[in-house]
């Protein structure tokens, strides 16, 4: 008896740690965009390094056991790194733009980062190896956000 406690604890605390995972990742996708601002003053490419940086969020997500949830906490993740990325358009917004403008590009923003997060994990589903198509396909769909967004008329500056 004593052996099969001591067996079913570890799982126990990698289930617990797997569990928190599921909160965690969201909320790093809060804290994201201000890494991502920074190495983007040096690399001046957002599709690359945003890309780049929920890549890394996907695959710590692959350790979550069931993969609706992991399709979930992606979402969530992307929705919360949309939002947070968001807020600096809001402080520049304060200087020249309307709220109006926020709020469409956060529905933007949201629907870009959502998909292309997806476009990243969905086929890694299925086999790990996929993320070496799905990263540069989620790449690309973010240049082309980046290169029409302009003309959409919307940016604050």
């Amino acid at each position: 008896m004593r052996l099969e406690s001591s067996k079913n604890q570890p799982r126990a605390k990698t289930k617990k740690t797997k569990t928190s995972m599921e909160f965690v990742l969201p909320l790093g996708g809060l804290i994201l965009p201000f890494f991502v601002w920074i190495i983007e003053i040096v690399f001046p490419y957002p599709y690359i390094i945003e890309e780049l940086g929920k890549t890394i969020f996907v695959v710590i997500a692959w350790q979550i056991p069931r993969q609706i949830n992991q399709i979930k906490v992606t979402a969530l993740m992307a929705f919360f790194f949309a939002f947070s990325e968001s807020i600096f358009y809001l402080f520049r917004l304060s200087f020249n733009g309307t709220l109006q403008i926020f709020f469409l590009r956060l529905l933007l923003t949201t629907l870009l980062h959502t998909t292309t997060s997806l476009l990243i994990l969905l086929p890694t589903l299925k086999n790990k190896k996929f993320i070496l198509v799905s990263l540069p396909l989620a790449v690309g769909v973010h240049y082309l956000y980046n290169y029409f967004v302009p003309f959409l008329n919307l940016s604050p500056f």
